[in-house]
């Protein structure tokens, strides 16, 4: 089974007022609710679930302890590659593959915990970029081989045709 290739473009964070009149709310994508100074992702979904969502969210989350007044919604506008081609967005099950991902990687709290039992989906590389919120990192994957390639290769001086960090 071939790895597939994703870019994940994060953007801004917004509020939940604003958010919810992005065009990127309505995208094939995810987001991440992050809460507070710290900007701690609190929950990751897709991005096409977001206004139901954000009903919910309104009241106030009882596992955070906060008010809506201090979360944020970042939009992260995914780009799959296939076939030496970028095609600007992903299919439904991509898209689960890449959300599952994320959580199992980032364990986010707000996420129940039957969502966070191991990704076990098909294989990815995603390369994260603009404001890419922490955890996440620049370059993950699922494919342990890989991993050890793409550490064995950040610890070198990168060359002009390196394609990694």
């Amino acid at each position: 089974m071939a790895i597939e290739c994703f870019e994940i473009r994060w953007t801004k964070l917004f509020s939940y007022e604003q958010a919810e009149t992005q065009p990127e709310a309505r995208d094939m994508g995810v987001y991440a609710r992050v809460i507070g100074k710290a900007r701690r992702i609190h929950y990751i979904g897709k991005s096409k679930d977001l206004s139901e969502r954000c009903r919910t969210y309104r009241h106030g989350d009882r596992r955070s302890g906060t008010s809506t007044a201090k979360h944020y919604v970042s939009f992260g506008l995914i780009r799959s590659f296939e076939m030496n081609k970028s095609m600007p967005s992903c299919t439904p099950r991509q898209l689960t593959d890449i959300e599952s991902y994320l959580r199992n990687i980032v364990k986010p709290k707000g996420n129940d915990i039957s969502t966070l039992r191991g990704y076990h989906g098909n294989p990815l590389l995603i390369v994260n970029t603009d404001k890419v919120l922490k955890p996440i990192q620049k370059i993950m994957t699922s494919n342990a081989d890989l991993a050890k390639l793409i550490a064995t290769k950040a610890k070198r001086k990168p060359s002009s045709s390196s394609w990694l960090p």
